[in-house]
């Protein structure tokens, strides 16, 4: 029987999750264009058919995933329209740490391998930046019509609930699964509640039932 030919969109697939497997099995101490096609079974040819090197590979994925992410932590950092309310912090928290939890062996070797290797690095940081933008233009268009808190500085604000939000997401949903995404939610809820809007949300509040 004749095997078929992969396309060039089922090779390009298969470099990617390759990068992925490599990644989560051996981190960015093994992240080479050998490694990828060993266990993709296809030539380095191939891969330089799609890629200049394995940088642009872990690009596109944490463009991929990171993607994925915005868009599961709901309308406020993704609809221009949409306003901030204490009452839509808990779900959306709730989308994202799914989403994270989904990914969350490959974000935390990224993690890992931002600290060791500068390419990856920047990568990384470009991700963080580009929640730290979203999130900084949702609290001044939310500022605008005072549903948030007016004296904020919404750039720094959105710097450190950001870059809280990626550390305790990779130490608890990534490396060892400390706790699940409800968890992650609700222990995150009052601090964003509070911090935005200037309020300490009781219990119930914080951690709405589904």
């Amino acid at each position: 029987m004749t095997r078929r030919r992969s396309t060039g969109a089922e090779s390009r697939e298969a470099i990617v999750d390759s990068t992925v497997e490599v990644l989560e099995l051996e981190g960015a101490c093994g992240l080479s264009v050998s490694a990828v096609m060993r266990r993709a079974g296809a030539s380095r040819t191939t891969f330089y058919r799609h890629f200049d090197d394995v940088y642009g590979v872990v690009a596109e994925i944490l463009q991929r995933v990171g993607a994925e992410l915005l868009t599961s932590a709901g309308d406020w950092l993704n609809d221009p329209q949409a306003l901030g309310r204490p009452e839509v912090v808990y779900p959306n928290l709730l989308g994202y740490a799914r989403s994270f939890d989904a990914h969350g062996r490959l974000l935390a070797a990224l993690s890992d391998a931002s600290v060791i290797d500068e390419g990856i690095r920047r990568l990384w940081d470009g991700l963080i930046e580009e929640f730290v933008e979203i999130t900084a233009d949702a609290i001044r268009r939310d500022q605008a019509v005072g549903t948030v808190r007016a004296d904020l500085d919404a750039e720094a604000v959105a710097l450190v609930l950001t870059l809280m939000g990626e550390r305790v997401s990779v130490q608890m949903l990534g490396r060892e699964r400390k706790c699940d995404p409800e968890a992650y939610a609700a222990m995150l809820t009052p601090i964003w509640i509070g911090t935005l809007f200037g309020v300490v949300p009781q219990d119930d509040r914080a951690a709405p039932r589904e």
